[in-house]
């Protein structure tokens, strides 16, 4: 493979006049594998450098930097989430339209897999009125005001969580005294969960200026 010890070795040994011999050499090999090894080392730090300076092909901790230049401790990586998942959400998040409606919904859509619903008090395509076709009496539309300006009002659906892998819940069978996993679990270990503090950060990130977003959030 190249960059290997052996390809480095076999590069360095080109270099060397003929009367060395290039075939069978176990001494020669021996004396000058250690220098071959310690390049095949840089040489894979230097690919590995090559990877980290684009925000595609980084990994590891690299993508945690990335994301800490862009938003500072804002946008985080969740536990347990891979490279390629986190970088998804990180160009997302880097290229995300802001401020309008439809942004909003994209943005907690993202975030919960589910779309929100949002009302806007003055908005007649939200409250409906009589002869308009979104509104029908105790199915669609709602009380309008035009005493709310600047303002709407926002229900998020919670992402359903996984849970923690591995470990017994209160009443299952899959735990007990001296029997599989059971433990205290921190919320950090739940695998799929969406604070109520992330889905709040998401509006008021995405919102106008000026524009207040109550938010309702719920199972």
């Amino acid at each position: 493979m190249i960059g290997d010890q052996g390809d480095v070795l076999t590069r360095l040994k080109a270099f060397l006049p003929p009367w060395y011999g290039i075939n069978v050499t176990p001494v020669l090999d021996g004396l000058m594998s250690g220098p071959a090894e310690s390049l095949s080392f840089d040489y894979g730090l230097l690919q590995y450098a090559i990877l980290q300076v684009n925000l595609l092909t980084a990994t590891d901790f690299n993508l945690d930097f990335a994301a800490r230049d862009f938003f500072g401790l804002a946008f985080q990586r969740r536990s347990g989430e891979t490279d390629n998942s986190f970088r998804l959400r990180l160009l997302a998040e880097i290229f995300r339209p802001r401020v309008t409606r439809p942004a909003m919904v994209r943005a907690l859509t993202d975030l919960t897999a589910q779309a929100p619903k949002i009302f806007e008090p003055g908005r007649i395509q939200d409250t409906g009125a009589l002869g308009y076709p979104t509104f029908a009496l105790g199915i669609s539309g709602g009380y309008g005001s035009y005493q709310l300006p600047c303002q709407c009002f926002i229900t998020v659906h919670r992402l359903k969580e996984t849970g923690a892998p591995l470990f017994g819940g209160l009443n299952s069978g899959g735990a007990g005294y001296g029997l599989g996993l059971f433990g205290l679990v921190g919320i950090g270990q739940l695998q799929g969960v969406i604070t109520d503090d992330e889905i709040y950060l998401t509006v008021a990130k995405t919102v106008a200026e000026g524009v207040t977003g109550w938010t309702n959030i719920v199972p």
